[in-house]
């Protein structure tokens, strides 16, 4: 069967002298492994189109009984230029398709992940700061698509919006106030759940970048949204782009 589809490039892997093997998040089938032919020999028709992060219309030949897929058009329409090119950038673009290529699994159909992603990519690409922001909703949303909101309006395990306490704890079903906490849970502060209730009020990753947050903040939010992907993701131990963009606050 020929499909004809848009797709995002997760990553790829030399393959042989010539080729490369790409995991691709497409829009219509889900997550694929596709080989593409020759498009590491001089002057491919995949020149500049199969690098990751990239936003591209392809064609394939896909056999639902095979797992590699067989690349025949690749057209570039997004490169994410600046996401792919500044180190500034780079980490958090690389973050967003790192935590979408764990949480997907192969030929599952997601488009609205699909839009999330590609609308995240695009903002990053054009924000001049607070590219982390852009993550952190990303982050959000993709805990909701996968069915697994987080209760911040009361406690989750009593109910009671508690509005007196200054500091929560991240529980499975979201946060918990000081009645119900435990020692080894998590803390989280007031404002940094205010910030997550305007995340997961926020409809585009436009609107996380026009906050204003300190470096403290920023890292009390990324903190509370790792432990809740711990709690909902089999086998997640964060992101290794981690390492990379912590140092750009």
């Amino acid at each position: 069967m020929i499909v004809t589809t848009d797709a995002l490039i997760l990553k790829g892997m030399k393959y042989r002298e010539t080729s490369r093997i790409l995991t691709m998040f497409t829009r219509d089938c889900g997550k694929v492994s596709v080989i593409a032919k020759g498009a590491r020999a001089q002057g491919s028709r995949f020149y500049g189109a199969l690098d990751p992060l990239s936003h591209v219309r392809l064609v394939m030949y896909k056999k639902d009984s095979r797992d590699l897929q067989f690349l025949s058009q690749c057209d570039l329409l997004d490169s994410h230029r600046t996401l792919s090119c500044s180190i500034e950038h780079m980490p958090f673009g690389l973050a967003v398709i790192e935590l979408l290529n764990i949480t997907t699994h192969q030929d599952e159909i997601n488009i609205p992940l699909f839009e999330l992603t590609l609308q995240t990519l695009r903002s990053m690409n054009a924000a001049t700061k607070n590219a982390v922001l852009a993550l952190y909703y990303f982050e959000m949303k993709i805990i909701e698509i996968l069915g697994f909101r987080p209760q911040l309006d009361r406690c989750a395990i009593c109910g009671l919006g508690r509005e007196e306490d200054e500091e929560f704890t991240m529980g499975f079903g979201g946060i918990v106030c000081t009645g119900c906490s435990s020692n080894n849970q998590f803390q989280v502060s007031r404002s940094a759940v205010e910030m997550l209730r305007y995340l997961q009020r926020a409809f585009s990753p436009k609107l996380a970048l026009e906050l204003e947050l300190s470096n403290a903040l920023k890292t009390d939010v990324g903190n509370a949204l790792r432990v809740f992907l711990q709690h909902h993701i089999d086998g997640f131990r964060g992101l290794k782009s981690e390492s990379v963009f912590a140092s750009f606050g």
